[in-house]
């Protein structure tokens, strides 16, 4: 038995080159959904990870910042410690047990430094008539 289609019947069951187009359009536009979707959610992973190291980052130069602060203050305090010379001691140094005592007096200078800071630098001046002819000695009047 033989059947008859007419050509309309043909026509609807089989399908034009369109159709093959459309199709394979319409899994191209899926394969690049889907890829957007993977990039998308790479992209969210990144801008994570982004995030968190900026957080890092702040937390750390905070912490740097308050550390160069407290650098500063300590700076500045330490800057403003003076030293104050309250006293100038002068006194005679008597001769150790066997030795000479010296022909001319010998005289021991102290300062005390009140201050909270170390007195660096000073410098101390003295005036003698020039007939007293004063030289400076160490402890046993050798000249130095």
């Amino acid at each position: 038995m033989t059947a008859l289609y007419s050509g309309q019947v043909l026509l609807a069951t089989k399908p034009f080159w369109t159709d093959y187009v459309s199709a394979f359009g319409a899994i191209v536009g899926i394969l690049v959904a889907a890829s957007a979707f993977v990039v998308a959610l790479c992209s969210t992973r990144d801008a994570r990870r982004s995030a968190d190291a900026a957080e890092t980052t702040a937390a750390s130069a905070h912490e740097q910042l308050m550390l160069a602060r407290a650098e500063h203050e300590q700076l500045e305090a330490d800057r403003q410690r003076r030293p104050v010379i309250e006293r100038i001691h002068i006194r005679a140094i008597a001769p150790a047990p066997g030795e000479e005592d010296p022909s001319a007096g010998v005289f021991s200078i102290g300062l005390t430094n009140t201050g909270d800071r170390d007195l660096q630098g000073a410098v101390l001046t003295i005036l003698f008539e020039r007939a007293s002819a004063a030289q400076l000695t160490n402890h046993w009047v050798n000249q130095t």
